[in-house]
């Protein structure tokens, strides 16, 4: 949970619930929303508990242009990662026994303030099953 409030003026306040393990790769495109009043900021929360957990994150900018890192997050503890000028982001699991859960947060400053949103992320399926197809009749 994160609250934002600027002296005693209306605040934002964010939550997102819990999530399953991310177990393979989890990621969702980055699209500032129409009418932003302002650019969008990004960040990445990764959470590990129970263990250490090595992940490698890949993101992609405006340009097409794909970067990824390795990292350590370590026994019940957090790690975020800045995502400016990111337009996707994915998170894989490469080693270690940690539950790891991952979200991003979002964010805008207007006139009242900043307003933050949370998605949590889940695991992708990245692959289906073809159907075989029959052709019947003439």
């Amino acid at each position: 949970m994160v609250q934002r409030r600027n002296g005693s003026a209306a605040g934002d306040l964010a939550w997102s619930t819990s999530t399953g393990d991310i177990r393979g790769v989890a990621g969702l495109p980055l699209t500032p929303p129409a009418g932003a009043p302002g650019p969008v900021g990004h960040l990445l929360s990764l959470a590990s508990s129970g263990d250490d957990t090595s992940v490698e994150v890949v993101t992609t900018d405006a340009t097409g242009k794909v970067t990824s890192q390795r990292l350590s997050v370590p026994a019940d503890s957090t790690l975020q990662v800045g995502l400016t000028g990111v337009t996707s982001v994915w998170v894989h699991r490469v080693s270690g026994a940690g539950h790891l859960r991952a979200g991003v947060v979002s964010w805008f400053i207007d006139r009242s303030g900043a307003l933050i949103s949370t998605t949590p992320l889940a695991d992708t399926v990245l692959r289906t099953t073809s159907a075989g197809l029959l052709q019947v009749g003439d």
